[in-house]
């Protein structure tokens, strides 16, 4: 299959690429893929998670306003453009490189539902305390994750600019869905559980959900996306009353199937906390 280049810089988040291989366009920054889209079809999901990126609707499903922390390619602002017609939506990337090719390669929508901003998560997160029904976290740099945006400060920066909604007498609680990569046991599973046991420290309820991946994926043993979701609610919620909660709206009804992909939290009693002391003495940094 022939492969052209289209695009290729160096900005703050490394190297960016994009690179088009028959009908598929991949960004890349050094050489992890960032997202990928089907030239024929750009609303079809290529990414395995992205779906499970709607894994917040199932405890609030009807965000008026969600912050997106790393637009990548923009895949999950086009899903969620297209899931919530009457969401407003705020990407923030610190690298103006990756949000000139999101607009120019990767068809993110241009209406006035859609701000996209050059900027600091963290500065942005500081900027707009309690306007936010979801947060996604799906921030990711060349060598992986900038661990800055996942310390136990972050999160709390992040729990800040979350809000609460009564909507028909039902109370609606700020949602954080973070995407994480890795392994959850075994000798591979330190960096998601450092995000699990962060969050967990900051946020009352956490809940985990593993991406399904085709066979072969699995076989090559190169670790899962899950996806966390952290709540301002006190209360852990089980499987089947996230179904139950997705079925009653219309709006979420379509993302009930998530539920059944909910996992036990692991023991996560000797896990370290990530912190931005400790990310500073480059004592604890996240790896892919």
């Amino acid at each position: 299959m022939s492969e052209r280049i289209v695009y290729d810089s160096m900005g703050i988040s490394g190297r960016l690429q994009v690179v088009d291989r028959g009908n598929r366009r991949t960004m890349f920054l050094g050489s992890l893929p960032q997202t990928t889209v089907d030239l024929s079809d750009p609303d079809r999901h290529v990414g395995n998670y992205i779906p499970y990126l709607h894994a917040g609707s199932l405890f609030n499903p009807d965000p008026n306003r969600t912050l997106f922390l790393g637009l990548g390619g923009g895949a999950g602002v086009r899903s969620f453009h297209k899931a919530y017609p009457a969401a407003r939506i705020d990407a923030v990337d610190i690298d103006p490189n990756v949000v000139e090719v999101a607009r120019d390669y990767f068809f993110v929508p241009g209406d006035d539902r859609v701000s996209l901003v050059v900027e600091d998560g963290r500065r942005y997160l500081a900027l707009h305390p309690g306007a936010f029904d979801h947060v996604v976290l799906d921030a990711y740099n060349q060598d992986g994750y900038p661990s800055r945006m996942y310390t136990r400060e972050c999160f709390e920066l992040i729990r800040r600019s979350l809000r609460n909604r009564s909507v028909d007498r039902r109370e609606r609680p700020g949602v954080v869905v973070v995407n994480a990569v890795g392994w959850v046991r075994g000798n591979k599973s330190e960096t998601v559980r450092i995000i699990l046991r962060t969050m967990s420290e900051v946020f009352p309820s956490v809940h985990l959900f593993e991406v399904a991946l085709p066979l072969w994926r699995r076989l090559l043993g190169d670790g899962n996306n899950y996806v966390v979701v952290g709540t301002t609610e006190k209360r852990v919620a089980t499987p089947r009353s996230l179904k139950h909660r997705a079925l009653r709206n219309p709006a979420t009804e379509r993302h009930a199937w998530i539920a059944k992909r909910a996992k036990k939290l692991p023991d996560l009693s000797d896990t370290d906390l990530l912190s931005d002391d400790k990310v500073e003495r480059g004592q604890l940094i996240l790896t892919v």
